[in-house]
């Protein structure tokens, strides 16, 4: 599925899906130290807790808050 595809399925409310930072970096093509940098520049979606537990480090973005940001990018460079 394409990018554009992907986009219109969760703004249809077809995929409501959250994904961990491997599926980020591979959508991105983003390096860890560049998805780490971009989101405290705050030029990239924050993670969320997935586990409301102060131990827990587990984290995720909202499938569409990761394919808007694409789809944003891909507006800029056009």
């Amino acid at each position: 599925m394409s990018v554009k595809e992907l986009v219109a399925a969760e703004k249809h409310g077809h995929l409501r899906r959250v994904v961990r930072r491997p599926e980020v970096r591979h959508l991105t093509g983003l390096s860890n130290s560049a998805l780490d940098r971009l989101i405290r520049a705050n030029q990239f979606p924050k993670p969320f807790k997935l586990i409301p537990d102060e131990k827990s480090r587990a984290v995720g973005w909202s499938l569409h808050a990761v394919l808007d940001w694409i789809e944003s990018r891909e507006q800029e460079a056009a």
